[in-house]
């Protein structure tokens, strides 16, 4: 009898902390604010959300399946650690299993647009849990996707990362000069063709490689079918 009472004490107590835990969260939540990336501002700005300025991160499962399965297993966990650093006063929000935030993909419709839809939807549906006590921010840099988004939900903000940065943290110099660099490789990237037109700048490198988007390593090449075969031994 003893015993089943001792661990009955233990299941309470465990049940008492996480009830605390979850009512200091969402206090946090109402005293941060509250910032929601997509899919590929979680993927090509990491780096920036890891500033532990920026705080009351809402990773939508959507956003969080899409840098475990398109970002890499390196991207995915930093996203992880962000959201178990308890300053970061972050979370993971499963909006795919919930209810009235869950979007389902049209037909034809591309993976980008209902990823975008879905955080979207997710973000409003957090606003309204929240009893709109404070406005939230939806962070891509799809201009098509603001401009149809930003006026449909009042104090659900649709914005890219240059006009967060530039609204909400003036002062953050070292960010500012971050996006700048990470956007600068970004758009390179996009523009660069097939053919080989060089290095890229080293710091430029640096930032990519600590976001994810290149990989360090080795290039081992099949010499006796190098047109075809070859592999990359990762570094780290």
């Amino acid at each position: 009898m003893s015993g089943k009472m001792c661990l009955a004490t233990v299941h309470f107590v465990s049940l008492l902390v996480t009830i605390q835990n979850a009512q200091v969260f969402s206090q946090q939540m109402l005293l941060v604010r509250t910032i929601v990336p997509d899919s590929t501002v979680a993927k090509d700005y990491m780096e920036i959300l890891e500033f532990p300025e920026i705080q009351g991160i809402i990773f939508m499962h959507t956003v969080a399946n899409s840098v475990q399965h398109e970002g890499g297993r390196r991207l995915y966990s930093r996203l992880r650690n962000m959201v178990k650093d308890i300053r970061k006063a972050s979370i993971i929000f499963h909006n795919e299993f919930q209810k009235y935030a869950y979007t389902a993909r049209n037909p034809g419709e591309s993976l980008h647009s209902w990823q975008s839809r879905s955080t979207y939807n997710g973000a409003a549906w957090f606003f309204n849990h929240l009893a709109g006590q404070k406005p939230i921010v939806m962070i891509t840099d799809n201009q098509e996707f603001i401009e149809e988004y930003s006026n449909k939900t009042l104090n659900v903000f649709v914005l890219t990362m240059q006009a967060y940065l530039t609204t909400f943290w003036p002062d953050l110099k070292a960010a500012h000069e971050l996006y700048e660099s990470l956007a600068a490789s970004l758009q390179d990237t996009k523009h660069r063709g097939k053919d080989y037109l060089g290095y890229l700048p080293v710091d430029m490198l640096e930032d990519g490689i600590k976001s994810g988007r290149f990989i360090q390593g080795c290039i081992m090449v099949n010499k006796y079918n190098a047109q075809q075969e070859a592999f990359i031994s990762r570094e780290g």
